[in-house]
């Protein structure tokens, strides 16, 4: 059975903290290797004294290697952290209703509780739309001020919202003023003004609940993990408890009331409780409508006969308590519950590093008995030459062993570069020289003559010490799969992964750099976490620009990121401001067209024979980096009529396809050409005064080509629920399916959403009636299936007409089987499905294409984007990204139909920014068809 392996949570000391263990597998070991011809291993033998000195040396080593993790990682004057902080990387956008509670609450300053509740069906049956209510201070009575804090809602709510989820409607609640009566009996020796005061804010608070602010030290002291504490949006004044945001009340419980009165201190019985609400006594429960609140009457001097509220001590009767002291006590309980923190007041403790000595050695050759000489004070000067000789040639030995040891230690050194995000060194192996061993220098060869470099990894060591170990060091070091894997290690901190297919197996743009660019995608995947663990689902605010800075769905931003796409600067992380595909060509004073195949040779085509006999290719390592001006790139023959094709957009990229040759009209000139294989008519780009020139153009061209690439690969995102019809217009159709829930007739007309309703209504007694079902002929002369009740105006007919009018009548025997349960019993909201027909002759829409669906568009055109093989990684990388509970369609437009797209989209955008709903009716239904591919 295989154990599972694990981490243990307790450290535990290794051996390589102690010297005994350590010097006993050393006996072990040599006695295993060497016990043939070396059977002394007593203190007093050198070998056994070396062993020591390396076992003290070790531990030496394990002692700097456990040092705190923020001291390993502390660099001095330098601010950047390797790890982010709980707060950073815990909370994300709003996912459940409770954190759209959260977020509203904290953000309008007006709002004392808001409820969300999906919408009713009644108003809208689409899923992802919400109702949001709110519940203000009662001061704000202005319409003025309470439309205010409408719009502050709504802000809050777009800026924040899910991906296919939006508002339908938002109201501020209207309250119902609720007086409780009530004989109350108490005991102890509380004051009646207390209890009154206190008995009223429980009430109160448990019909109409105000949401209560948590410091952050507050919510640690009851045991909450800082995962629990941080779970959702982060707040700006403090933390709200998701077990104290209740759902809206629709009903009191007199009983409940009941509950809460006895748990009052000083209450002892309670009798005769009841409530009265809207002009009416209560005596078990009250039904609170829709649109209002519960709220308790407090002001006990509104009463000018006697109380509703009758205290008994005994045989005494509290006739005549002080109001102002119960609105006191009744203020000071309002008051201390409503508590606010300021989250940037609070800070979170993280452990802070200081400087700690990880990289100085003293070299154990210090700690040697004086009789061996290599110490700082060496051997007498008496000394033979051989035992000089001697002493050198154990200093050299034990040098083997240390420079071991100072590496260790400069590796050690080294680790907060390693879990940096900007190894700002391509290295991940560090060493350093032996300067700390007395007289070190004795041994060091300064020079390269008198012994053959050594050949390891096909790299030539130089027999130089300085230059030998470093070219060591590096030749082991393998950067990319070591600083690869420090990268994988911090994003699997995370719960992150980064696709290496992506970028690794498709060089078109980085050839000879694709281990780099593959390096600085998991670095700004690094970098974006925050971003993306915070807007992980967020969608985005359609009342903002979509060109403002992070305003975009996080799903975007994380493919972006994963595909390596310019959705960011290519020079940084900073997040594009351009909503366009196509629109940076026009930097460069071009437009990009589809390939467009011309009769005739070319403008600019060279002999084929003269090509082949005079050209050349361009050989980059004899090519110098000469800058070329900007302006011989507009003279160039292939963008002489401001325009550059698909298809010179991927073969542009490929250095084989240009060569360099004389210029056959133009004695002493050279020509740069642009030839694809299979080509009948190579195109000379332009004419240059050298050969370096020519092939200096062409590289920079290329730059250029592989810039202009990069600069169209992006992803629209396009959210369904954003295309729907307003309720009010006559757009809304229905179904009737048949037994295996295939839609087969449809509504003649379309209604409004409460139109269609009682339609509906209207039509479930009929839908058992086999005289209302016929076969008719259509304008076409097929037939199709009728469901008409003329004095009720209800009529459907078939979704596809059939030219067989047996197999129309078979259906129509079917159906009607179905409708009237012969077979089966079959509820009648199975029965029906719903569809929405922007136009008389437009397509029937099903419902469901705007509940939880997305669209991506990528462009087709460019190199990558252009290989099938990327396009499923691109859609695989899609699905594992995407939310669960979202569908996603992706298409690949071509040059056209991204202009046409982008051209309705831009329009679209505007009409949600002003609101405007004829422009969003125009173009929504523009954009629909085009999803649907009937445009």
């Amino acid at each position: 059975m295989i154990q599972p392996t694990f981490i243990e949570k307790k450290h535990k000391k290794g051996k390589q903290f102690d010297y005994d263990s350590l010097r006993a597998e050393g006996i072990k070991l040599i006695q295993q290797l060497a016990g043939e011809y070396w059977t002394d291993f007593n203190s007093h033998d050198p070998g056994v004294t070396i062993l020591e000195q390396l076992c003290f040396a070790i531990t030496e080593l394990a002692y700097r290697t456990d040092f705190n993790i923020e001291d390993l990682l502390f660099r001095e004057g330098e601010n950047e952290h390797s790890f982010f902080r709980p707060d950073q990387v815990l909370p994300c956008n709003a996912l459940t209703i409770n954190d759209y509670r959260r977020l509203l609450f904290d953000s309008v300053f007006e709002i004392k509780n808001v409820w969300l509740q999906p919408i009713d069906r009644n108003k809208n049956s689409l899923n992802g739309l919400y109702s949001i209510l709110l519940d203000i201070d009662e001061n704000i009575t202005s319409k003025s001020a309470r439309s205010n804090v409408l719009d502050k809602a709504r802000k809050v709510f777009l800026n924040n919202r899910n991906l296919c989820e939006d508002i339908e409607e938002i109201h501020i609640l209207e309250h119902l003023p609720v007086v409780l009566h009530a004989e109350i009996e108490l005991s102890g020796t509380v004051s009646a003004e207390k209890v009154m005061g206190e008995l009223l804010y429980r009430v109160d608070e448990y019909l109409c609940p105000q949401m209560k602010f948590y410091s952050l030290q507050e919510l640690i002291e009851e045991g909450y993990t800082l995962n629990d504490i941080f779970e959702g949006p982060l707040l700006k004044h403090g933390f709200i408890k998701t077990d104290e945001l209740p759902p809206k009340t629709d009903k009191i419980m007199i009983s409940e009331l009941m509950k809460v009165i006895m748990q009052v201190e000083g209450v002892s019985s309670v009798k005769n409780l009841f409530v009265e609400a809207d002009g009416q006594f209560h005596y078990n429960q009250v039904d609170i409508p829709f649109g209002m609140l519960p709220r308790l009457e407090t002001n006990l001097e509104a009463f000018e006969e006697e109380l509703p509220i009758e205290l008994t001590k005994g045989r005494v009767s509290y006739t005549h308590i002080e109001t102002q002291k119960v609105a006191r006590y009744l203020n000071e309980l309002r008051s201390a519950n409503k508590r606010v923190y300021r989250l940037s007041e609070e800070t979170i403790e993280v452990p802070e590093g200081k400087k700690v000595d990880t990289s100085s050695y003293f070299s154990i050759q210090n700690h040697f008995p004086q009789v061996y000489g290599l110490g700082i004070d060496g051997i007498s000067s008496s000394a033979t030459p051989e035992r000089k000789a001697q002493v050198l040639q154990l200093k050299g030995y034990l040098m083997l062993f240390e420079q071991i040891l100072v590496n260790y230690l400069a590796q050690l050194s080294g680790v907060g570069e390693l879990l940096s995000f900007k190894n700002t060194e391509k290295r991940t192996y560090f060493y350093k020289t032996l300067d700390e061993v007395p007289y070190a220098e004795k041994l060091y060869r300064t020079a390269n003559e008198g012994i053959d470099p050594i050949s390891f990894r096909q790299q030539v060591i130089p027999s130089n010490y300085m230059e030998g170990l470093k070219s060591l060091t590096e030749v082991t070091d393998d950067y990319v799969d070591r600083r690869g894997r420090f990268l994988d290690y911090l994003l699997a901190l995370h719960g992150e992964s980064f696709p290496e297919v992506g970028t690794q197996s498709f060089k078109y743009y980085f050839p000879e750099e694709t281990d780099d660019f593959l390096l600085k995608n998991k670095t700004r995947l690094l970098e974006f976490i925050p971003f993306i663990n915070k807007n992980r689902n967020r969608g985005v605010d359609y009342q903002q620009e979509f060109s403002n800075e992070g305003n975009v769905a996080g799903l975007e931003v994380k493919l972006s990121v994963l595909l390596g796409l310019n959705f960011y600067s290519i020079n940084d992380s900073k997040i594009s401001d351009n909503i366009s595909l196509i629109d940076h060509f026009k930097e460069q004073k071009l437009a990009i067209t589809e390939k467009v195949k011309k009769p005739g040779k070319p403008k600019g085509a060279i002999d084929k024979k003269y090509f082949e006999e005079n050209f050349d290719y361009i050989d980059l390592e004899e090519l110098g980096e000469n800058e070329v001006d900007e302006k011989i790139f507009n003279s160039l023959s292939i963008f002489s009529e401001g325009k550059i094709d698909e298809e010179f957009l991927k073969e542009g990229l490929i250095l084989e396809n240009y060569q360099v040759g004389p210029d056959n009209h133009k004695e002493g000139r050279f020509i740069a050409a642009f030839s694809t294989p299979g080509s009948s008519s190579p195109i000379a780009l332009g004419s240059f005064e050298s050969e370096e020139e020519a092939s200096s153009v062409v590289v920079g061209l290329i730059e250029l080509i592989k810039e202009l690439n990069l600069k169209c690969e992006g992803i629209h995102l396009l959210e369904h629920i954003l295309l729907r019809p307003d309720v009010n217009d006559r757009k809304f159709g229905i179904y009737i399916l048949d037994e295996n829930g295939n839609r087969l007739l449809r509504s003649k007309q379309c209604f409004t959403f409460s139109e269609r309703l009682a339609m509906v209504k209207k039509l479930k007694p009929f839908i058992t009636g086999e005289e209302y079902y016929s076969v008719e002929t259509t304008s076409t002369k097929d037939f199709e299936i009728q469901f008409n009740v003329s004095d009720q105006n209800i009529s459907f007919v078939s979704v596809n007409p059939d030219i067989s009018v047996e197999h129309t009548h078979e259906l129509k025997e079917k159906l009607y089987r179905f409708m009237s349960d012969e077979d089966d019993i079959v509820p009648f909201e199975e029965k029906i499905d719903f569809f929405i027909q922007n136009d008389e002759n437009g397509p029937l829409i099903p419902e469901d294409f705007f509940e939880y669906r997305i669209s991506m568009i990528f462009p087709a055109w460019t190199a990558r984007f252009n290989d099938p093989e990327f396009r499923s990684v691109v859609e695989e990388t899609v699905r594992t990204n995407q939310p669960a509970n979202i569908d996603t369609r992706i298409f690949w437009f071509s040059i056209s139909q991204m202009k046409k797209f982008e051209k309705l989209y831009k329009k679209w955008i505007d009409g949600l920014k002003e609101d405007d709903k004829q422009v969003l009716d125009e173009y929504s239904k523009e954009l629909i068809l085009i999803l649907l591919g009937e445009k």
